[in-house]
């Protein structure tokens, strides 16, 4: 017998593209909700067709797009058309939750904004993940993973000194896979005050706000300190209260991950190194160049066991290919076929007694569009291109 699972009962009405909205709904999946994704024909989610890492999914899909939308069932409606908004006002009656994160203003001009779906449903709880925020003079700015890094502060406070702040780009596009796990924490917040209250709640989402709130400390150091320099934030792996870490390479040409935690253990590493003590001048660009020459002339052990025995951390630090061995960090699983031999990105979270679980692919264009909409009285013939 299968455990219950953390969601089961509860029903997601899913209006997510790419990464922010979509992958918030897929862990509302992987904990056991009834996730419906919604799209049309005219518009299916981008990520469908997404290049990324890639790899190639189940059918002409992108692994993208099945890694942020399996476990979930396919609807294909049209909401630009009236029949595909009253079939998806429909399903809003018996749903839980919607989740999207559309440009604002779109949801209100298609006619299904959070006082319409509250006519239908009282207690519905409507989760809007934006760039912006829906309120605010930026409020309707078109961001990106890159733009929203920059004015969160973030881009300033990662470079080395003296160089340019840098984004983490395309390839991890870091606020769209932050924001899924931070709503997913307010959702479930929502759900249970909408369970208690019998009220639904509009849930306004910002990747930028949460960008703030992830570099708070800079933002509140700035208001005391007033007109810090850029290049005085971008200063890479140093740490302002003295504690000494880095990636540097050995011999083998391997890079590895040294942190020192506290004084003692840098005090060690500075005589292993033969550095200056911490308490001379320019201790932390000595101590930084002679552990750069000694991990260079040592192999990655003879490295580990020196620093380990002196209190400092050391770690290889692990490409892809060899992160693939250590499967705490992925799925393995036959219903997710591909190039990887199943193995399917994993879930954030492990909960023993009501485990997150990957059961499904991603569904196909209007794969579940028949049986779905039989549930609102939609004749069971009904295609997906009839309201799409």
């Amino acid at each position: 017998m299968k455990p219950q699972r953390a969601l089961t009962g509860f029903t997601v009405l899913d209006l997510g593209i790419m990464t922010a909205g979509a992958a918030t709904s897929a862990l509302l999946a992987d904990a056991g909700a009834r996730v419906i994704k919604i799209e049309s024909e005219r518009y299916p989610d981008p990520f469908r067709k997404w290049s990324g890492a890639g790899l190639t999914g189940r059918g002409s899909s992108a692994a993208a797009f099945d890694f942020t939308n399996r476990n979930k069932m396919g609807v294909s409606l049209d909401l630009k058309t009236q029949r595909g908004r009253e079939a998806f006002l429909k399903l809003s009656k018996n749903a839980d939750l919607v989740v999207e994160n559309f440009r604002r203003g779109v949801l209100e001009k298609l006619g299904l904004g959070f006082e319409e779906l509250r006519k239908q449903n009282p207690r519905i709880v409507l989760a809007s993940l934006s760039s912006q925020g829906d309120v605010g003079p930026e409020a309707h700015y078109k961001s990106f993973g890159s733009t929203l890094e920059a004015m969160g502060g973030l881009a300033a406070i990662t470079g080395y000194a003296g160089e340019n702040p840098q984004v983490s780009g395309k390839s991890l596009n870091f606020p769209d896979q932050a924001v899924s796990i931070f709503a997913f924490g307010a959702i479930i917040a929502a759900l249970l005050a909408a369970k208690r209250k019998g009220q639904g709640e509009h849930i306004d989402i910002s990747q930028r706000e949460l960008i703030l709130y992830m570099v708070g400390e800079y933002i509140a150091a700035e208001s005391v300190r007033h007109g810090s320099a850029v290049g005085e934030l971008c200063r890479g792996n140093a740490d302002a209260s003295g504690r000494f870490q880095g990636c540097f390479r050995t011999a083998e040409r391997r890079w590895v991950a040294i942190t020192a935690p506290n004084e003692t253990a840098r005090n060690e590493l500075a005589s292993i190194c033969g550095a200056n003590s911490p308490g001379d001048s320019n201790s932390q660009r000595d101590l930084l160049a002679a552990v750069t020459t000694f991990v260079a002339q040592s192999r990655y052990e003879i490295v580990a066991e020196v620093f380990g025995k002196a209190g400092v951390s050391v770690t290889r630090v692990l490409a892809a290919n060899e992160v693939l061995n250590n499967l705490k960090n992925a799925h393995w699983h036959a219903i997710m076929p591909g190039p990887a031999g199943g193995l399917v990105k994993g879930v954030p979270f492990l909960n023993r007694i009501s485990p997150f679980c990957i059961e499904r692919p991603a569904p196909k264009l209007g794969e579940h569009s028949d049986s779905i909409l039989a549930e609102i009285n939609e004749h069971p013939s009904t295609t997906s291109t009839d309201l799409a």
